[in-house]
């Protein structure tokens, strides 16, 4: 067991189980030392976790959940990707949030996935990040983010 893989132990953090893509693209696809990830959000069965935009039927608290369990999802990926956590840095995230036109704390929301990925990997989880404000994510899904992460030696 890697050092990362001690560090969820140690938060009580357990990495999803990870399903078929819902469409036709892959999860990952490694270039060099990059890894993109492919947008994810997070589901709860079938369903979308918090359906809906923030700032109607969302709120900033459900939707920094699903920016959370939407993190956990996409290092579930990378440590298919790599084999253990130990050898991924994160570069940049691109995080969309479903929203009313009034809201305007898309950053806050998806400070709950940069965070886990700090809290998680320390240093290697800091990242540059884009948050974009959108009406509406594929399933009705309040949070998707893709990653690009680098595979260390």
């Amino acid at each position: 067991m890697g050092q990362v893989e001690k560090r969820l132990q140690e938060l009580g953090i357990q990495l999803p189980e990870l399903v078929s893509p819902k469409g036709s693209y892959v999860l990952f696809k490694q270039v060099g030392d990059l890894i993109f990830v492919s947008g994810q959000s997070a589901f709860q069965g079938e369903e979308a976790l918090y359906p809906g935009r923030v700032g109607a039927e969302v709120t900033v608290e459900q939707a920094r959940e699903a920016a959370c369990e939407t993190g956990k999802l996409i290092l579930a990926i990378l440590q298919q990707a790599a084999g253990t956590l130990d050898r991924i840095e994160i570069v940049k995230v691109t995080g969309y949030v479903a929203s009313t036109p009034e809201f305007s704390q898309q950053p806050l929301v998806m400070n709950a996935l940069s965070d886990l990925f700090s809290q998680i990997l320390g240093e290697r989880g800091r990242h540059v990040r884009a948050t974009i404000a959108t009406s509406n994510l594929a399933f009705h899904c309040c949070v998707e983010a893709e990653t690009v992460a680098r595979l260390l030696p």
